[in-house]
């Protein structure tokens, strides 16, 4: 059995490398017969991923084989190649490619690289699963990048949302459940919040922008999947993915506040200056202190204990941030501000949002 098993394997290995040298060779006689040596790698990529759909439809219609973790593994190659072409170009920088067919190229073999992942069958293991939700999420990602590279962080996220959308429309949302789907969301709304050049691209009104848009849809979407489905047997793994989001979500609130006064009075965006900036500060206070009274409010009536700790954090640095930014670098007026409208609404916390009790306390008082 031992050596049956280490046939198996040898056997998928040498058929993997070969194929893999198949559309390598491929890849750079269809670049030499076309003359497009001076555009890059896209045109090898989009040749090699065509080569790599063409022998898998072959497969498919006249074989019985079992490949699919070394197709995995070619995908997520030519994955990493075409996220390392996007950069080679340089493309978060310039925000454009440096041909159209360089562009197109890649627009085709993201594409094509997406279709088969999407119609992969990745249910083989967990591992499996994992592995390809990455994949699959980050060739998602690729397209709008191809398409929309004016902002190359909206366009990262223009075919995931609209795939999100379509899955929880067929109620298929198996693959939003997945941690790197979850995590690779996470890190893309904290680049968003942050980077200066989406604040700055077609800005027309508070939430009638690209960058508010999609930041919004993302979390709402990350909240409603975290707090409706479970996504891990370890108890510590899925409330530190609750506890997150709601932390990033501070953070994409607060940054739709420093975009709109930005834009409106010429207010810093993130940075060392928005720090000492008196009506920022004054903004943050209050949006802070009132998430933090939905959040204690809405943990206090669902008896939702971890969510009213967060909630009570959320107020501890608002606190800490009246009495050590506020009070010494705001002027009189948005002191006063700060200080009686924060401490208005704490003052409502501590009458409607008290801390839930217990699992157990509620079955002694039943």
């Amino acid at each position: 059995n031992y050596q049956q098993v280490e046939k198996y394997f040898s056997a998928r290995m040498l058929s993997g490398i070969f194929l893999a040298l198949g559309m390598y060779a491929g890849a750079i006689a269809g670049v030499e017969l076309m003359q497009w040596q001076q555009h890059g790698l896209s045109p090898y990529l989009a040749i090699a991923v065509l080569l790599l759909a063409s022998f898998s439809l072959v497969v498919h219609f006249t074989s019985r084989l079992q490949w699919d973790n070394v197709q995995l593994i070619l995908l997520g190659s030519l994955l990493f190649l075409l996220y390392g072409e996007s950069f080679a170009e340089n493309v978060y920088v310039l925000l454009n490619w440096s041909s159209k067919l360089n562009q197109v190229s890649f627009a085709v073999a993201s594409v094509v690289l997406t279709l088969m992942l999407i119609t992969l069958n990745s249910n083989t293991s967990k591992e499996s699963l994992i592995i390809w939700s990455s994949l699959l999420w980050l060739s998602l990602a690729s397209i709008g990048l191809s398409t929309f590279p004016i902002m190359p962080l909206i366009g990262l996220a223009i075919i995931p949302v609209l795939y999100a959308m379509f899955l929880i429309t067929t109620k298929n949302t198996q693959l939003l459940q997945q941690i790197p789907v979850l995590s690779l969301s996470l890190v893309w709304l904290i680049l968003i919040s942050l980077d200066i050049h989406s604040a700055e691209q077609y800005y027309f009104l508070p939430l009638l922008n690209l960058t508010d848009l999609f930041s919004l849809l993302i979390f709402i979407g990350l909240i409603w999947i975290v707090y409706r489905y479970k996504l891990s047997d370890e108890h510590s793994i899925e409330w530190g993915f609750k506890v997150t989001t709601i932390l990033v979500g501070l953070l994409v609130l607060s940054s739709i506040v420093v975009r709109a006064m930005h834009h409106y009075i010429g207010t810093p965006l993130w940075g060392i200056e928005i720090w000492s900036n008196g009506d920022v500060q004054l903004s943050l206070t209050l949006l802070w202190v009132i998430l933090a009274f939905i959040l204690m409010t809405f943990s206090s009536r669902r008896h939702i204990r971890q969510i009213w700790f967060v909630g009570a954090s959320l107020l501890a640095i608002v606190v800490a941030k009246l009495l050590l930014l506020d009070l010494s670098q705001s002027g009189t007026l948005t002191r006063v501000i700060s200080f009686i409208g924060s401490g208005a609404i704490m003052l409502v916390i501590a009458y409607l949002a008290p801390l839930p009790p217990t699992i157990s306390d509620t079955q002694k008082e039943s």
